[in-house]
């Protein structure tokens, strides 16, 4: 499982019931990652009174850059794999895969500068869901 997610970055293909499982899994890590670090700062509020404010300041004093560099770290593992796996799939699909991945991350971040996150979330949705359902070399050149 790792290897699709993170090896084969050129040629790897993947079907379309392991790409929406692969998919799922990354999402549900992804929350799970974002519970784990909103339940560590809950906790750590209780620890020193219950005045968020002051917890925050004391973590950030506390735990600064290093904290910061743990969370900017799993940000790009999450991204490289989601961005990997994408690849893979428009690769089976018979698309370029490093482009496609490309360049539906810009879709996505461009519909997020324009329309909200709601709105880039949906399309990145939309946009994940006919990638998954396209069916193997549907689109691949013969020559």
């Amino acid at each position: 499982m790792l290897k699709d997610y993170c090896g084969d970055i050129t040629v790897g293909r993947l079907r379309t019931t392991r790409f929406i499982g692969l998919w799922f899994l990354l999402v549900v890590l992804f929350f799970l990652f974002g519970v784990l670090v909103g339940a560590s700062i809950g906790v750590a509020e209780h620890i020193l009174g219950g005045d968020l404010q002051n917890t925050q300041q004391a973590l950030r004093e506390g735990l600064g850059l290093p904290a910061m560099t743990i969370v900017f770290i799993a940000f790009l593992v999450f991204a490289f794999a989601k961005l990997n796996i994408v690849a893979k799939r428009a690769r089976d699909a018979g698309l370029p895969g490093w482009l496609t991945a490309l360049v539906l991350a810009a879709l996505s971040a461009g519909t997020t500068a324009v329309g909200g996150a709601e709105a880039a979330g949906g399309l990145g949705f939309l946009l994940l869901i006919v990638l998954a359902f396209l069916p193997t070399d549907v689109l691949r050149r013969t020559t």
